[in-house]
């Protein structure tokens, strides 16, 4: 795991010391008035900082007290499977039937097939996350979000 996770925090450390000069080139700008390339600079900058422990906790030989089996029999990726193609589902019907009905069955494909809910519960979350993500986005912060074959 050591091994590991020095590469690991190598890697991330070349990416982020190329986030931070590329977004560089652009204007910065101030803390009051940032331009477009504050926040990926910081993003690198953190990025950077978060790598740089990493790389350093594993050159000192610490490890976690459990390792992570990702790659094992373990893991669950039929649900990873499912997750994604429910999301690549998501992305092609939203324009075609809009957000509150992509929503509502994208939600209980999440809760009833993968969270394992009973129904009911399923029926419920979705409508309930549906109707919230529509306060959200389309009342309080005026997004215009797609609305279907069926004008919803």
């Amino acid at each position: 795991m050591k091994r590991v996770d020095r590469i690991g925090g190598m890697i991330c450390l070349i990416i982020a010391a190329g986030v931070i000069w590329q977004s560089a080139i652009i204007p910065m700008g101030n803390w009051s008035k940032p331009g477009p390339g504050f926040m990926p600079f910081w993003a690198g900058v953190i990025l950077a900082l978060l790598c740089g422990f990493l790389w350093l906790e594993a050159g000192m030989g610490k490890s976690p007290s459990a390792p992570i089996r990702i790659f094992s029999h373990e893991g669950r990726w039929t649900g990873v499977i499912w997750t994604a193609a429910s999301l690549l589902a998501y992305g092609f019907f939203i324009e075609l039937l809009g957000f509150m009905i992509c929503t509502f069955f994208f939600m209980f494909v999440m809760f009833y097939f993968l969270g394992h809910q009973k129904w009911w519960a399923s029926l419920t979350g979705s409508i309930l996350v549906t109707w919230i993500a529509h306060a959200i986005f389309k009342l309080a912060l005026k997004v215009q979000l797609p609305a279907g074959l069926f004008k919803i």
